[in-house]
């Protein structure tokens, strides 16, 4: 009996700990879906208001003009600056110019980088984000690129000039390592919520299963010694109405010999 108890005890908290792990699997992979979701979407925000800001100071007609040969004029100066100012004060990796030649190829114009820019004309790697942005809608790259600078993810956005149209494009960089150590950071604080939640939730549980136990304990206790009292007491009424039973039948014996 008590042996059943104690295995009812254990399957309680094996139930109990599945469940806990259940739950906590299922909240820690929303948890780290959300995370990558979020996390996502702040980076590509970021990288977008920094393109509108300096798309809104730079001037599109200028832009589609610019040259090579036109780096020492106040034109290409100006553009440069700003672009500087933005890399320097929002310490971005790499934010840059970009021209639009057809047939889905793309250039560098400006890049203010001092260490290591991209030169004026030189390819750039054509992304779906770029191409859309060059159609005139801002955009995100949704996985990340490699050129010869590293692996990135980067956000596009058009400077449009006087007559609407799409005289270059701008473009920021971020290391997808970046964004990789910062999910990864993300996925370990929501692991550590989940291990944290099934240690807590097991302790619970085997406190719950303990005192249940033991309850059940006390219970057979005195369930055993009532058990022990009860056969106690059928052995006194037995013995009582045994003894009276041979007094009875002494009697009727003794009283027939008497009679005879």
């Amino acid at each position: 009996m008590m042996k059943r108890k104690f295995t009812y005890s254990r399957t309680l908290v094996l139930i109990i700990l599945l469940f806990l792990l259940f739950v906590n699997g299922f909240l820690g992979t929303v948890l780290i879906v959300q995370s990558r979701k979020n996390l996502k979407e702040q980076m590509d925000e970021r990288m977008l208001d920094i393109l509108n800001s300096a798309a809104m100071m730079i001037d599109g007609d200028v832009l589609a003009k610019l040259q090579k040969d036109d780096y020492d004029t106040p034109q290409y100066q100006q553009v440069l600056r700003i672009l500087g100012a933005f890399q320097q004060n929002f310490n971005l990796d790499f934010i840059y110019g970009i021209r639009n030649m057809g047939n889905g190829n793309f250039t560098f114009t400006v890049d203010p980088d001092l260490e290591s820019p991209g030169e004026f004309g030189e390819p750039v790697v054509s992304t779906e984000a770029l191409r859309t942005a060059s159609l005139g809608t801002p955009a995100v790259d949704k996985v990340p690129y490699e050129d010869k600078w590293g692996r990135f993810y980067s956000a596009y956005t058009p400077v449009f000039d006087s007559q609407g149209k799409v005289g270059g494009i701008l473009a920021v960089d971020v290391e997808a390592s970046f964004y990789e150590t910062e999910l990864r950071r993300h996925i370990y604080t929501a692991l550590i919520i989940c291990v944290a939640s099934l240690i807590v939730g097991g302790i619970i549980a085997y406190l719950i299963s303990d005192k249940i136990h033991r309850r059940l304990y006390v219970l057979n206790v005195e369930m055993s010694r009532l058990s022990d009292e009860v056969e106690e007491l059928a052995g006194e009424l037995k013995a009582a109405s045994g003894y009276r039973t041979d007094s009875f039948e002494v009697k009727k014996h003794h009283t027939q010999n008497m009679g005879n």
